[in-house]
């Protein structure tokens, strides 16, 4: 089994267009972002003791951004600031600065990804150096979870050709060799909406987090799922996937033309 560090780098800051300063909404007492990395903290509460874990927010240099070591200065997370529109080269320096030897990559967006998905990449990175990517599937949009291996992610940023990798930056990656471990049977475009982008994903979060409190630190995904379809808690957001989608292109393809 691999030694080392592993990171899981939290991507986030605070330039939203659609949804100003939406890292540090309140959400049951709290940040939005602070759910995520306390759901992180608690799954992997044993490896960051030993070392073998960093958690980290990695954000942008760009002026603001400090702001997020206020959200989570009560856990146990450290604050990078990296490059501001290029999000893969963030990750890379972020991995240098820290001496990390592999990523699990989590979007501040997506503020109740599965620690489970989390655990199971992370086992997957340790076990076998053979792939390049590690990622999930099955999960509603905003659950799944990717990981690779620093020096994977250093060589393809090294190859990459432009400077913008924000929206769809996977792109980054060219032809890897990637393990996906399916978790679940819910279609990426499917109704279940766990990502924040505009006010009623916000309104989404709001709603499960404050029906569910601390019970989320440690909520399996399907009781979390089963929750949300329970209490019609999706109608909140669903409206917003074509939308999403369209935008998600409309981007990609700006940044790929540029």
């Amino acid at each position: 089994m691999a030694s080392g560090v592993t990171g899981l780098l939290v991507v986030a800051r605070m330039g939203s267009s659609r949804l100003p300063g939406k890292h540090l909404l309140p959400a049951g007492g709290k940040p939005m972002i602070w759910w995520l990395c306390a759901r992180m903290a608690r799954e992997f509460q044993h490896e960051i003791a030993d070392g073998s874990v960093q958690l980290v927010i990695a954000t942008s240099t760009a002026p603001g951004n400090e702001v997020l070591r206020t959200a989570v200065d009560d856990l146990p997370v450290t604050v990078f600031q990296g490059s501001d529109t290029n999000i893969p080269k963030r990750q890379s320096e972020c991995a240098e600065a820290l001496g990390l030897d592999r990523i699990i990559s989590l979007d501040g967006d997506d503020v109740l990804c599965s620690f489970r998905a989390a655990r199971r990449v992370h086992d997957a990175l340790l076990r076998d150096g053979s792939h390049d990517i590690v990622t999930t599937s099955g999960l509603p949009l905003g659950m799944n979870v990717s990981g690779y291996p620093a020096s994977y992610l250093h060589r393809s940023v090294e190859g990459s050709k432009g400077d913008r990798f924000e929206t769809g930056w996977g792109r980054v990656f060219d032809a890897p060799r990637t393990l996906t471990v399916k978790l679940g049977e819910e279609p990426i475009d499917g109704p279940l909406r766990f990502t924040l982008d505009y006010p009623e994903d916000a309104r989404f979060f709001q709603a499960v987090i404050t029906g569910l409190g601390e019970r989320l630190l440690t909520m399996n995904d399907e009781d979390l799922i089963g929750h949300v379809q329970a209490q019609g808690l999706f109608q909140l957001n669903a409206a917003l996937q074509a939308r999403y989608f369209a935008n998600f292109h409309e981007e990609r393809n700006k940044e790929t033309d540029g």
